[in-house]
Protein backbone atom coordinates (compact mmCIF):
# COMPACT_ATOMS: atom_id res chain seq x y z
CA UNK A 1 0.00 0.00 0.00
CA UNK A 2 2.81 2.44 0.83
CA UNK A 3 4.54 1.47 -2.41
CA UNK A 4 1.35 2.26 -4.30
CA UNK A 5 1.29 5.73 -2.78
CA UNK A 6 4.95 6.29 -3.71
CA UNK A 7 4.32 5.09 -7.28
CA UNK A 8 1.30 7.41 -7.51
CA UNK A 9 3.37 10.38 -6.30
CA UNK A 10 6.07 9.46 -8.80
CA UNK A 11 3.54 9.34 -11.65
CA UNK A 12 2.30 12.81 -10.67
CA UNK A 13 5.86 14.17 -10.99
CA UNK A 14 6.39 14.88 -7.30
CA UNK A 15 9.93 13.45 -7.33
CA UNK A 16 10.95 14.99 -10.66
CA UNK A 17 9.32 18.42 -10.40
CA UNK A 18 7.86 19.30 -7.00
CA UNK A 19 10.64 18.12 -4.69
CA UNK A 20 13.53 19.56 -6.75
CA UNK A 21 11.65 22.86 -7.00
CA UNK A 22 11.03 22.95 -3.25
CA UNK A 23 14.66 22.05 -2.57
CA UNK A 24 16.07 24.82 -4.78
CA UNK A 25 13.46 27.32 -3.60
CA UNK A 26 14.26 26.60 0.06
CA UNK A 27 18.02 26.86 -0.44
CA UNK A 28 17.87 30.07 -2.47
CA UNK A 29 15.27 31.72 -0.22
CA UNK A 30 17.22 30.79 2.91
CA UNK A 31 20.46 32.12 1.46
CA UNK A 32 18.83 35.38 0.34
CA UNK A 33 17.22 35.89 3.74
CA UNK A 34 20.40 35.08 5.65
CA UNK A 35 22.90 36.99 3.54
CA UNK A 36 20.65 39.97 2.69
CA UNK A 37 22.25 40.14 -0.77
CA UNK A 38 19.39 42.20 -2.15
CA UNK A 39 19.87 44.81 0.59
CA UNK A 40 17.81 46.00 3.53
CA UNK A 41 17.74 49.79 3.23
CA UNK A 42 14.70 51.66 2.02
CA UNK A 43 12.29 48.74 2.06
CA UNK A 44 10.41 47.27 4.98
CA UNK A 45 11.23 43.70 6.00
CA UNK A 46 8.00 42.20 4.71
CA UNK A 47 8.55 43.61 1.21
CA UNK A 48 12.17 42.40 1.18
CA UNK A 49 11.00 38.88 2.12
CA UNK A 50 8.53 38.99 -0.78
CA UNK A 51 11.31 39.99 -3.18
CA UNK A 52 13.51 37.15 -1.88
CA UNK A 53 10.62 34.70 -2.34
CA UNK A 54 9.99 35.87 -5.92
CA UNK A 55 13.67 35.49 -6.83
CA UNK A 56 13.74 32.02 -5.23
CA UNK A 57 10.57 30.96 -7.13
CA UNK A 58 12.03 32.16 -10.44
CA UNK A 59 15.32 30.34 -9.88
CA UNK A 60 13.46 27.20 -8.76
CA UNK A 61 11.32 27.25 -11.91
CA UNK A 62 14.38 27.77 -14.12
CA UNK A 63 16.04 24.86 -12.34
CA UNK A 64 13.26 22.34 -12.94
CA UNK A 65 13.18 23.10 -16.66
CA UNK A 66 16.69 21.64 -16.98
CA UNK A 67 15.93 17.91 -16.85
CA UNK A 68 19.58 16.82 -16.90
CA UNK A 69 20.37 18.94 -13.86
CA UNK A 70 17.25 17.71 -12.04
CA UNK A 71 18.29 14.12 -12.78
CA UNK A 72 21.78 14.81 -11.43
CA UNK A 73 20.26 16.27 -8.27
CA UNK A 74 17.89 13.32 -7.78
CA UNK A 75 20.81 10.91 -8.18
CA UNK A 76 23.15 12.95 -5.97
CA UNK A 77 21.01 13.74 -2.91
CA UNK A 78 20.19 10.16 -1.83
CA UNK A 79 23.88 9.27 -1.93
CA UNK A 80 24.84 12.33 0.09
CA UNK A 81 22.03 11.51 2.53
CA UNK A 82 23.44 8.00 2.90
CA UNK A 83 26.89 9.45 3.60
CA UNK A 84 25.42 11.83 6.20
CA UNK A 85 23.64 8.96 7.94
CA UNK A 86 26.86 6.94 7.97
CA UNK A 87 28.79 9.95 9.35
CA UNK A 88 26.24 10.51 12.12
CA UNK A 89 26.32 6.81 13.05
CA UNK A 90 30.13 6.92 13.05
CA UNK A 91 30.12 9.96 15.36
CA UNK A 92 27.57 8.28 17.63
CA UNK A 93 29.76 5.19 17.89
CA UNK A 94 32.87 7.25 18.63
CA UNK A 95 30.98 9.25 21.24
CA UNK A 96 29.67 6.01 22.74
CA UNK A 97 33.28 4.92 23.27
CA UNK A 98 34.25 8.14 25.05
CA UNK A 99 35.20 10.77 22.48
CA UNK A 100 34.32 14.33 23.45
CA UNK A 101 33.14 16.16 20.34
CA UNK A 102 31.57 19.00 22.32
CA UNK A 103 35.12 20.33 22.79
CA UNK A 104 35.53 20.44 19.02
CA UNK A 105 37.61 18.21 16.79
CA UNK A 106 41.37 18.59 16.58
CA UNK A 107 43.02 20.00 13.47
CA UNK A 108 44.10 16.59 12.05
CA UNK A 109 40.61 15.27 12.67
CA UNK A 110 39.14 18.19 10.75
CA UNK A 111 41.42 17.44 7.80
CA UNK A 112 40.22 13.83 7.82
CA UNK A 113 36.62 15.06 7.89
CA UNK A 114 37.32 17.39 4.94
CA UNK A 115 38.93 14.59 2.95
CA UNK A 116 36.06 12.20 3.76
CA UNK A 117 33.54 14.84 2.64
CA UNK A 118 35.38 15.41 -0.64
CA UNK A 119 35.58 11.67 -1.29
CA UNK A 120 31.88 11.25 -0.51
CA UNK A 121 30.86 14.07 -2.84
CA UNK A 122 33.11 12.69 -5.58
CA UNK A 123 31.56 9.25 -5.09
CA UNK A 124 28.03 10.67 -5.13
CA UNK A 125 28.48 12.91 -8.19
CA UNK A 126 30.85 10.71 -10.15
CA UNK A 127 28.47 8.53 -12.15
CA UNK A 128 26.05 11.30 -13.14
CA UNK A 129 28.76 13.75 -14.23
CA UNK A 130 31.07 11.21 -15.84
CA UNK A 131 33.84 11.36 -13.24
CA UNK A 132 35.87 8.19 -13.21
CA UNK A 133 38.86 7.03 -11.28
CA UNK A 134 42.03 6.54 -13.29
CA UNK A 135 42.45 3.01 -14.62
CA UNK A 136 45.32 2.24 -12.22
CA UNK A 137 43.19 3.12 -9.16
CA UNK A 138 40.81 0.18 -9.68
CA UNK A 139 43.50 -2.47 -9.25
CA UNK A 140 45.84 -0.63 -6.88
CA UNK A 141 43.53 0.84 -4.24
CA UNK A 142 44.68 -1.55 -1.48
CA UNK A 143 48.36 -0.57 -1.67
CA UNK A 144 47.34 3.10 -1.87
CA UNK A 145 45.32 2.78 1.35
CA UNK A 146 48.21 1.00 3.08
CA UNK A 147 50.70 3.66 1.96
CA UNK A 148 48.35 6.42 3.09
CA UNK A 149 47.95 4.70 6.46
CA UNK A 150 51.72 4.45 6.84
CA UNK A 151 52.15 8.12 5.97
CA UNK A 152 49.57 9.08 8.59
CA UNK A 153 51.21 6.81 11.16
CA UNK A 154 54.69 8.20 10.50
CA UNK A 155 53.40 11.78 10.56
CA UNK A 156 51.63 11.21 13.90
CA UNK A 157 54.84 9.81 15.43
CA UNK A 158 57.27 12.49 14.20
CA UNK A 159 55.10 15.58 14.56
CA UNK A 160 56.18 18.03 17.21
CA UNK A 161 54.00 18.09 20.30
CA UNK A 162 51.97 21.25 20.94
CA UNK A 163 53.53 23.72 23.34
Amino acid sequence: MVYDIIYQLESWGVFDIVLPFLFVFTLIFGLLEKTKILGTEGVEKHAKTNINAIVAVILGLFFITQFEIVQTLTNFLPKVSLFMIIAVMFLLMITFFGAKFHEGPSKPTMWLIYIAAIVAIYWALGPSLGFELPYWAYSNWTPAVVILGLIILIWSVIKSPPE
